[in-house]
């Protein structure tokens, strides 16, 4: 049997097997997706055990996206640009070849639930940690006009923004601190797409990402979160286009999933199982 999984901490709320292990079976494949979990101080045991018990490839999620890189024997370039490795494969050699898929998986989101194709288009995001980079890269790659970032710490935002101008120098890019948002009452009116990217709306009592008083119809509103979150709810009350994560989610897998065995996913059975899960009683 082939073995495959996901690292991160903790991962044991993830849905990636209801992706990986429905897929597996429709294609008459040998293999397995589980879920490890692997402390970030536990890394290079955790990844030195997958090798020595012969697993193919595996998924790594936060925190370990970046801590995952100095163990790699090759990194893909998009991925060492915004230092985010989410899938990992193991080459016949014994070699550890990391990718992210992160971007390619929020920008076919993008293009299936908002009708939006990024060239030209001037995007907000909300957060600037790792999945975020991923998908600035990515979008900034495919010629997005102007990337604007809001955050509270300068640092990881101006890791966004020059990845974003590694990956397109001509993308204009700008950086507002969270606390100077107030400023900007005709943000979204300015850009076409807004991208929440933090974790704000996991929990029921966390506050909202985004002033839902600055929303306009006009912009865009993709949430990484998988859940409908109250800040999706207001998106919608805004009248803006409003999509959850579980669409990055599904073909950033499938694109992890058609790496390791070379075959064409199953997209819609895929699509079935992970929305089922998604929405299965707790």
């Amino acid at each position: 049997m082939f073995k495959y999984g996901l690292i991160g901490w903790p991962v044991s709320h993830s849905l990636s097997p209801s992706i990986h292990n429905p897929a597996f079976k429709e294609k008459d494949l040998d293999a397995n997706y589980e879920l490890v979990e692997c402390p970030p101080e536990d890394i290079a045991s955790v990844v030195k055990n997958l090798k020595d018990q012969d697993f193919k490839g595996w998924n790594c999620t936060v925190p370990l996206k970046a801590d995952i890189i100095p163990l790699l024997d090759k990194v893909d370039k998009e991925a060492l640009a915004c230092q985010s490795v989410n899938t990992v494969l193991v080459q016949a050699n014994g070699e550890l070849h990391g990718f992210s898929t992160d971007g390619y998986g929020i920008e076919t989101a993008i293009e299936e639930e908002l009708n939006m194709k990024i060239c030209g288009q001037r995007i907000l995001f909300v957060g600037a940690g790792g999945a975020a980079r991923a998908s600035a890269a990515r979008l900034a790659k495919s010629g997005a006009k102007q990337i604007t970032v809001i955050n509270r710490s300068a640092g990881n935002a101006k890791l966004l923004l020059e990845t974003a101008k590694m990956m397109n120098p001509k993308c204009e890019l700008e950086y507002i601190q969270s606390a100077n948002l107030e400023q900007h009452q005709n943000i979204c009116a300015d850009h076409e797409l807004l991208i929440q990217c933090t974790s704000l709306g996991l929990r029921d009592d966390d506050p909202m990402p985004f002033p839902a008083k600055l929303l306009k119809p006009q912009i865009a509103v993709m949430d990484m979160i998988y859940k409908i979150t109250p800040f999706q709810k207001a998106a919608k009350e805004a009248g803006c286009p409003t999509a959850g994560g579980l669409g990055m989610l599904l073909h950033q897998g499938a694109k992890s999933w058609e790496m390791w065995t070379g075959k064409q996913a199953p997209i819609e059975l895929m699509r079935k199982s992970l929305t089922e899960a998604a929405y299965a009683p707790k």
